[in-house]
């Protein structure tokens, strides 16, 4: 009895033992359900609170994409600007070099006036010398005339004696008439010889005039071509400068402006694997459309900034050749001022010597 009382007590414990353990697996099987909707619970609200998280991050990054995007286009209209500009200075630079052609063409018709008046004054000259050679033979002729006259008057008085009682006529007669034949010869050499200085000195008069007047146009065509030049020289150099400084301000500013892109292009970067990391962890869905996007703007946003370097580049190498243009504008300028001084000491020089000439003639 006592061991069938002991085995009735052992199933008895055992029972208990068994709905113990049942009623223990049921509440830890309750327990899990509900650790597991609890997990979930957490989970979804992680996911919201990510998912707004992220989509604030990514509203703000696209914000700055946006305001970079709008820096490049303000670059890029900056920089086409700056080309419209660099092609008015290439217009300008044309002009002056047009004017420079104009230049070297009016010191052409300079010196061709020159070796024109170099001419006449030859001519002169020339002119001067066979005047002065006609009044020596003239002068020459009327000492042989003077001789010949002595001659004649000494031989028509031995033959007036001589004929005196052969002839009808007086000596004194005959000495007069002789005399008025020879006095007719002279007057008719010496108003051959006066109508031939009078031509001479007519002549040597006009040219002296023509030289004259040739001078004084060239010397106030000179100095009205000199100032307009000097002035006009002087306001392409101001304008050269104020534009040549005004496009390295923009030069400087469009560098600052790449600078500010670069750094808004590395943030955006940061930003983009920032974006992809936390993406790969919470939405799976969403991060290949993100990375799509970042990735699509980001490329965007290098080709755009490649462009604007590129541009920059060639602003610069514009500005340098542009530099050396207004270099050579400068020299060549200075050259002409020269130049032009001393065609006009030349014609200077020529006048003095054309003025002198009349004065040795009277």
């Amino acid at each position: 009895m006592a061991a069938q009382l002991a085995v009735d007590v052992f199933e008895e414990e055992r029972r208990r033992l068994e709905l113990a353990a049942v009623e223990l697996r049921q509440s830890l099987a309750e327990k899990d359900v509900q650790l597991t909707e609890r997990s979930s619970e957490a989970a979804l609200e992680e996911a919201k609170v990510l998912q707004v998280r992220y989509a604030s991050e990514m509203k703000e990054r696209k914000q700055k994409a946006d305001e970079l995007q709008q820096r490049l286009q303000s670059l890029g209209a900056s920089v086409q600007l700056q080309a419209e500009e660099m092609k008015g200075v290439e217009e300008e630079l044309l002009e002056a070099e047009e004017y420079q052609s104009d230049c070297l063409r009016r010191q052409v018709e300079r010196q061709e006036l020159q070796s024109r008046s170099e001419k006449i004054q030859a001519e002169n000259g020339r002119l001067v010398n066979r005047l002065r050679s006609e009044i020596r033979l003239a002068d020459s002729r009327t000492s042989e005339l003077q001789l010949e006259l002595r001659d004649t008057t000494e031989a028509t008085a031995r033959a007036s004696d001589a004929s005196h009682g052969m002839t009808g006529m007086t000596p004194q007669e005959q000495i007069a008439a002789d005399l008025k034949g020879q006095l007719c010869e002279s007057q008719e050499t010496v108003a051959g010889l006066e109508e031939s200085f009078q031509a001479v000195q007519s002549l040597c008069l006009e040219t002296e005039a023509r030289i004259q007047e040739m001078l004084h146009d060239s010397t106030i065509e000179d100095q009205a071509v000199r100032k307009d030049e000097d002035i006009q020289a002087q306001a392409e150099l101001l304008d050269e400068t104020r534009k040549l400084d005004e496009t390295r301000d923009r030069i400087e500013q469009v560098q600052k402006l790449q600078s500010i892109a670069q750094c808004l292009a590395a943030e955006l970067r940061k930003s983009g694997s920032l974006v992809s990391d936390t993406a790969s962890t919470a939405l799976p869905v969403t991060r290949s459309e993100v990375l799509d996007g970042l990735l699509s703007e980001e490329h965007q946003l290098q080709a755009e900034f490649s462009a604007c370097r590129l541009d920059a580049g060639r602003v610069e190498v514009q500005v340098k050749h542009l530099e050396e243009e207004l270099e050579q504008v400068r020299n060549k300028a200075q050259e002409d001022e020269v130049r032009s001084f001393r065609s006009f000491l030349c014609m200077s020089s020529l006048a003095s010597c054309v003025t002198g000439i009349p004065t040795g003639q009277a």
